[in-house]
């Protein structure tokens, strides 16, 4: 397995905010949410959630799931398919919902489909298109790859930040202000 040093750079600003929980030493979790996927998650990121749990956060452009290896509805092998329209357009198309804009924003933060030996570009897709006209539609794209979102994060001053406040709301795309 190839070394992600930038990964474990990323992880340890995780300890450091009191986001990572701890290091794992089998992922079986993230090796069923693969097979349900059908593809395998792109190398570095697959190397961030293989070695480390860690609870939803924001940073940058992005809010993460959690990989805490539990049955929570803000982790990685659960979240994405709390919304089975979106789980199975996204799926079927090759993308891997990992997380979110932020948390008042219902879109999904996805892997595109790449080259097997290629990393994956981080995109957002338009959480509409998908719910009303079941097509995917890339409203932009976050990142050219994992390694490339964590070298920015990384050395651009900002901190990542527990996301304390996801709620059904979050899951639905409500916000508190609709009710």
């Amino acid at each position: 397995m190839p070394s992600y040093p930038i990964i474990d750079q990323f992880a340890a600003r995780l300890d450091q905010a009191g986001l990572l929980i701890g290091r794992i030493s089998q992922a079986t979790r993230i090796e069923e949410l693969e097979q349900m996927l059908e593809r395998r998650l792109p190398k570095s990121f697959r190397h961030l959630v293989t070695n480390y749990a860690f609870r939803p956060f924001e940073w940058g452009p992005v809010s993460l799931f959690g990989n805490s290896e539990t049955y929570d509805a803000f982790s990685l092998h659960i979240a994405p398919m709390r919304d089975d329209v979106i789980w199975q357009t996204t799926r079927s198309a090759g993308f891997v919902h990992f997380g979110r804009p932020e948390a008042a924003n219902y879109d999904p933060i996805c892997f595109a489909p790449a080259a097997s030996d290629r990393e994956s570009p981080i995109v957002q897709l338009d959480h509409e298109a998908i719910l009303i006209e079941r097509r995917i539609k890339v409203a932009r794209e976050i990142a050219p790859s994992f390694v490339a979102l964590a070298e920015r994060l990384t050395s651009d001053g900002s901190n990542p930040i527990a996301v304390e406040e996801w709620s059904e709301d979050w899951l639905t795309g409500d916000s508190p202000s609709d009710s």
